[in-house]
């Protein structure tokens, strides 16, 4: 998938509880001014290049892990960004699907 010079290739999908692994590349300069709340627990893996996440500078080999409904963001990519996603879909239920949503920093 591409979605704005943002590149998803999804490489490992649980299909009972719909968790998944995409890796993700960015092309420089990209930026994403929304913020950011999903479901799914988040942990990110950065490979290659750097990045900004909200005030902090990410490079390569740093990590994010996030629960679930954690707002987050504003993006930007400083130069060619790869990383590596694990999102878990963990309710208090069990596991679940989940959706993404937008949301307004106050």
């Amino acid at each position: 998938m591409r979605r704005f010079g943002l590149y998803e290739k999804v490489i490992n999908v649980d299909p009972d509880t719909g968790s998944h692994s995409p890796l993700l590349k960015g092309d420089p300069g990209i930026e994403q001014d929304e913020c950011l709340s999903h479901d799914p627990w988040e942990e990110t893996h950065s490979r290659v290049g750097t990045g900004r996440h909200g005030d902090q500078l990410q490079s390569r080999s740093m990590c994010y892990c996030g629960p679930g409904a954690t707002i987050h963001g504003p993006f930007r990519t400083e130069d060619n960004r790869v990383f590596l996603q694990n999102r878990c879909y963990l309710s208090e239920a069990g596991f679940h699907l989940g959706s993404v949503r937008r949301c307004v920093r106050k």
